[in-house]
């Protein structure tokens, strides 16, 4: 290949790779992905700074219309709209002045039903190996382990904590009861608690 040649060819490609980049930019991916229990509890993933502010679209076209339906506070990751009209909802982070930044969201259902209770079933091996169930999403991902020696009066200092998406901890070595709850960025408790459950202390 001369080097008029390979000039010509590598024009070519940069073309390419051009077009190639305009497209891209012409369908944004998602920077947030949107979840729903479809009953309209709404949890959401950034991929930016977490004290972002979002606002929620409500559509029944999966089109936006009209202004924002809810403007969850700084920080928010989770919105439950149970009992809200059928409709589709998105997402999109906004300014100070609840101004759009896009790009929107992926689209979601809700029924309008009320969803079941939330809750969170808990169990162990008799010794303390705890392991968890949730019937929910939450913008939270860690826990707090209560303990209490009768299964009946629990104290207000969580005695241990964890994280939620581990699905599991190990606290044997200590008999009595436990339960636990999810708990928000200041580790304040979020309710439900879960069922109790004993430990042999072994």
């Amino acid at each position: 290949m001369t080097r008029g040649q390979r000039r010509v060819w590598l024009a070519l490609e940069e073309q390419k790779r051009r077009r190639k980049r305009a497209a891209a930019l012409g369908q944004p991916v998602p920077a947030i992905v949107l979840t729903s229990d479809g009953h309209g509890r709404l949890t959401w993933l950034p991929n930016f700074p977490t004290d972002a502010q979002f606002n929620i679209y409500k559509s029944p076209t999966q089109q936006i219309q009209g202004g924002p339906f809810a403007n969850p506070q700084s920080g928010d990751r989770y919105r439950d709209l149970t009992g809200t009209d059928p409709a589709w909802f998105c997402v999109v982070q906004c300014d100070d002045n609840q101004n759009d930044i896009p790009p929107y969201s992926n689209w979601v259902y809700s029924d309008g039903l009320p969803g079941p209770a939330a809750n969170i079933v808990l169990t162990s091996d008799g010794h303390g190996h705890l392991t968890w169930t949730l019937n929910f999403t939450s913008q939270y991902d860690q826990i707090n382990i209560y303990w209490c020696n009768d299964g009946v009066t629990w104290g207000t200092d969580a005695f241990d904590g964890w994280d939620l998406g581990s699905g599991n901890r190990d606290c044997s070595g200590t008999a009595g009861y436990f339960r636990i709850c999810l708990c928000d960025f200041d580790g304040h408790d979020v309710l439900p608690y879960s069922n109790a459950v004993h430990s042999d202390g072994l």
